[in-house]
């Protein structure tokens, strides 16, 4: 597995995020809990960095929820799923941080979004 980028360095009067952004497309779902059944949800990620990714979710998914969050990868019949929590919305745009990722699913985050973490950061 090959280290995934973070943001650079900068000024201390900017803000720095922990981890550099990047835009990506690409199909998900997010599973939770509500009036006592189970949700699923589909949604799109849109942009992703090693902590987390911002998505579009047709829902209303409270702040600080904990979900499953479940990626698709090419020849692989079951969805690969990660815990997250929802850590901001705009409308139907989701902020969502990954939770305690184990070392196999950063694996599997950085090569899912191999392509995307080795591109230019999102402004």
């Amino acid at each position: 597995m090959l280290p995934l980028p973070t943001s650079p360095g900068s000024s201390s009067h900017q803000y720095v995020r922990r981890f550099a952004r990047h835009r990506c497309s690409r199909a998900m779902q997010v599973r939770y809990r509500k009036e006592n059944a189970e949700r699923v949800v589909k949604g799109r990620c849109n942009v992703v960095s090693e902590g987390g990714f911002g998505a579009l979710v047709p829902d209303e998914l409270p702040l600080g929820r904990m979900v499953t969050i479940e990626f698709f990868l090419e020849g692989i019949p079951d969805p690969i799923p990660l815990s997250a929590r929802v850590l901001n919305h705009h409308g139907f745009s989701y902020g969502f941080e990954f939770v305690a990722p184990s070392p196999l699913q950063r694996s599997v985050i950085a090569d899912f979004f191999y392509e995307e973490l080795h591109s230019e950061p999102a402004g």
